[in-house]
């Protein structure tokens, strides 16, 4: 078996690893390389460009991210799509990962505040209450829980048209459910139908495009009164 062939094949163990949040076996994996090749290995990228730091970052494994970095992972490398494992947590609400990475890259041991740390590359917002009552709506919206959404925009007057990292809004997630209830309620709480997600698509044209006739004729009524 060639280098590149074991370099391929723990890579992928070790990205199977991070995903079951196995810090004992990403631990293994790294301490059984050479020091010489453990960067390398720890670095490993995937078809998309995504490295077990990546993985770790998205999926909210705090200590296998720090055993990571302990064994010389780059939290500035990119993905194939020129994301960071930094915006990985930022997408994925993963403040305590951010924590983690923040304290590692500073000087010092102490925790410091992310946006401090990586300054441009982590959005100031995404460690306010605000963006986390975002995030919230979508999962609500996801999973049809109409009375959350009404507590999230009344109670603590979440913004309607927060956006991830897709910038999929509530409404697309309600169209391509194709939620009615939901998709009237978030229009009348003044959710944006004309907003585009990162592919050019509107809720209302999620919606046509998913053949959810009535749904559209919805949003169509919704526009024309």
């Amino acid at each position: 078996m060639t280098h590149a062939d074991m370099t391929q094949t723990d890579g992928f163990a070790l990205m199977s690893a991070t995903a079951s949040a196995d810090t004992n076996e990403v631990r293994r994996l790294l301490s059984e390389v050479p020091p010489s090749l453990r960067t390398e290995l720890v670095n490993f990228a995937d078809y998309d460009g995504r490295r077990p730091l990546h993985v770790a970052c998205s999926l909210g494994h705090t200590a296998v991210a720090r055993e990571l970095l302990r064994c010389g992972a780059d939290w500035r490398c990119k993905d194939r799509f020129g994301k960071s494992c930094v915006h990985d947590a930022v997408a994925c609400g993963r403040l305590p990962v951010l924590r983690a990475l923040a304290a590692w890259d500073s000087a010092d041991s102490a925790v410091k505040d992310p946006v401090d740390v990586f300054g441009d590359g982590l959005p100031a917002a995404c460690v306010e209450p605000a963006y986390c009552w975002g995030r919230d709506l979508l999962c609500a919206v996801a999973t049809g829980n109409i009375r959350a959404v009404r507590q999230l925009v009344r109670q603590f007057g979440t913004n309607v048209n927060f956006a991830n990292a897709d910038g999929r809004t509530a409404l697309h997630i309600a169209a391509v459910r194709d939620d009615a209830q939901m998709v009237m309620y978030l229009l009348e709480a003044g959710a944006d139908a004309s907003r585009r997600d990162r592919w050019g698509v509107t809720p209302r044209e999620e919606a046509q495009r998913c053949g959810f006739e009535k749904l559209a004729k919805l949003f169509a009524s919704f526009n024309s009164s």
